[in-house]
């Protein structure tokens, strides 16, 4: 008879055991699963805020590329209406003071 309390006191030891094993390895397996979404979530924010600065840093670069072209076709084109303006004004005073300038 004490074979057989002893055997079942076994048997409900290995069931509690075997019972606290799955607990465990369930925490364990939770945790690593939230830890992968979080790693996960990291990753993504920190690749999302890389894209964006160097986004930014590409659009900044292009508008000081865009506003330096700008300027110098400003330029150019200043420099024109100036030679059009200085070439007219010959005409005219060519024209007024009745001498013919090339």
């Amino acid at each position: 008879m004490s074979d057989n309390i002893i055997s079942k006191i076994e048997k409900e030891a290995e069931e509690i055991l075997n019972e606290a094993e799955r607990k465990v390895q369930k925490i364990i397996d939770d945790a690593k699963r939230r830890a992968h979404e979080i790693l996960s979530d990291d990753s993504y924010r920190n690749d999302l805020e890389r894209w964006r600065r160097e986004y930014e840093e590409k659009i900044e670069r292009d508008v000081k590329e865009i506003i330096l072209n700008a300027k110098k076709e400003a330029e150019l084109l200043w420099s024109k209406a100036q030679n059009s303006v200085q070439n007219i004004a010959k005409r005219i005073a060519s024209i007024v003071a009745g001498i013919e300038i090339e």
